[in-house]
């Protein structure tokens, strides 16, 4: 397992309506290509396997119904690799950038987005810099550390003048 900053890292990947035989051919995919999935696991060999099981073993989650109706054409790619205490919101972020990039995306904690309502919300992150899950993630944790010290501060302040 790799590590990075001492935590463990997780991937990014999103299961698409293409195989690709070699690292390479990811930059050669079809303009038809579609992402059906954004998920995150530690190790994309294994998730893969466990979702093509899942698929043949009757999974009714929208993502496994289809790869049963894509039978071989379908793969994992890797979108980022990050540490495990930035995974969820890189995660967030892709699954905000397809949808908005128009791949109508299976997921099930995300199924109620609507592409036009995530829209604006996106080209405003757009227009304050933010263009990767890298950016997305450090404007997410500034935000938390904001929100963490306000609270202390607060605390603080509760114990002193009460």
């Amino acid at each position: 397992m790799q590590k990075g900053r001492g935590l463990s890292i997780q991937y990014i990947y999103a299961l698409v309506t293409e195989t690709f035989k070699a690292p390479e051919d990811y930059y050669d995919r079809s303009p038809d290509t579609e992402y059906f999935y954004v998920g995150r696991t530690k190790n994309l060999e294994r998730r893969r396997s466990c979702h093509a099981s899942d698929a043949r073993t009757g999974s009714t989650y929208p993502y496994h119904e289809k790869i049963r109706q894509l039978g071989e054409n379908w793969d994992v790619e890797e979108l980022v690799c990050v540490p495990d205490d930035e995974v969820s919101d890189h995660e967030e972020y892709y699954i905000l950038k397809m949808t908005i990039e128009g791949h109508s995306l299976l997921n099930i904690k995300r199924g109620d987005i609507i592409r036009s309502e995530l829209k604006g919300a996106f080209e405003e992150l757009e227009r304050k810099g933010i263009h990767s899950s890298k950016d997305y993630a450090k404007v997410k944790l500034s935000n938390r550390t904001a929100k963490i010290a306000l609270r202390e501060r607060r605390q603080i302040e509760k114990r002193w003048f009460t």
